[in-house]
């Protein structure tokens, strides 16, 4: 993902992984990604940075993911005044809680963006309903 990022808008988007890893569900996996992804795809379309970092640090009982920027930045507060269709920050936020999960978002207008979220060890994204039987 990151070199298709690079690849595709001219961005470095280093990645440094830190911690002992530990194996998480296929699940979790793909909702890590999908927020790692729109937060990454957030800051090149919104930020125009010179360059993107992802940290992932494996800790003890979680896994924390941070994406940084170093582009435009904007003031936080004025997120409820985002026009309809974006959406972007509400959904990773959700994807993150329904792992039981908390992301935090940092940012100042001219002094970039950081994207963190953690989620714990044994998170596991709630099923999709299944009805069973007849």
């Amino acid at each position: 993902m990151t070199e298709d990022v690079t690849k595709e808008f001219g961005i470095p988007v280093e990645c440094r992984i830190s911690g002992k890893a530990f194996e998480l569900r296929q699940e979790t996996i793909h909702e890590l990604l999908m927020v790692v992804r729109e937060a990454i795809y957030n800051a090149v379309r919104h930020g125009h940075p010179n360059k993107v970092q992802l940290d992932i640090n494996f800790e003890k009982n979680q896994c924390r993911l941070t994406v940084q920027d170093d582009g435009a930045g904007f003031d936080p507060d004025q997120l409820s005044f985002l026009p309809v269709g974006h959406y972007g920050l509400v959904g990773m936020r959700e994807r993150v809680q329904r792992m039981g999960g908390k992301l935090v978002l940092h940012s100042q207008a001219g002094a970039g963006t950081e994207v963190s979220f953690r989620v714990p060890r044994t998170a596991v994204p709630p099923a999709e309903e299944v009805q069973v039987g007849p």
